[in-house]
């Protein structure tokens, strides 16, 4: 992986010299996209996103979870794609509109 980093660094260095500023900025967010991607970090991008966002789980994969589930659950074993989704078929339970469902998520 630090292999990975160095090429990576020493293909930018080279390249702010032959880029405009906005293509080396594309460039290097791209490249760094990739090594996070090899390397299973939570690396983010400038505006402060994941460049490896997770996927919500889907809510048949949070109903086994919360299936057989009491709270407060303190051993880890449900994560905050779960809870959207149990917040999600909670806020349908209420009948509440699609635009204040999504308010919220």
């Amino acid at each position: 992986m630090n292999q990975l980093k160095e090429v990576v660094n020493a293909v930018l260095e080279q390249q702010k010299l032959q880029l405009a500023p906005s293509t080396y900025d594309a460039r290097k967010n791209y490249l760094k996209h990739l090594v996070d991607k090899e390397a299973g970090t939570k690396a983010l991008t400038p505006e402060g996103k994941l460049y490896n966002e997770p996927k919500i789980s889907l809510s048949s994969e949070a109903d086994e979870i919360f299936k057989n589930l009491s709270f407060p659950v303190k051993d880890g074993r449900i994560d905050t794609g779960h809870l959207i989704r149990r917040a999600e078929k909670e806020m349908t339970y209420l009948n509440l509109s699609t635009s204040t469902r999504w308010q919220y998520m």
